[in-house]
């Protein structure tokens, strides 16, 4: 089916979260998922890993962590030249 007909591509305008863009394709084909929830398998050796690193640099289990991914392949994520205060 999606060698046949085409899906009508609007990804880049931002409208909504990337995993309903991705389910897009599951709900055209008529499949509805039981569930959105996304899951991320962590490794353990890798979660001891970060610990230690956090551990070194004084970061408790308790302390709030944000991450931030500044790259991007797409136009309309690139911030370069933006300011947000």
């Amino acid at each position: 089916m999606l060698l046949t007909k085409k899906i009508p591509h609007i990804k880049q305008y931002g409208l909504k979260h990337e995993i309903d863009y991705t389910l897009d394709l599951l709900y055209y084909m008529g499949i509805v998922p039981k569930d959105k929830t996304l899951y991320v398998p962590i490794n353990r050796s890798s979660e001891e890993k970060i610990s230690g690193i956090f551990a070194k640099s004084g970061i408790s289990e308790d302390d709030i962590v944000v991450t931030v991914h500044p790259g991007s392949k797409l136009p309309f994520k690139k911030m370069a030249g933006r300011t947000f205060c």
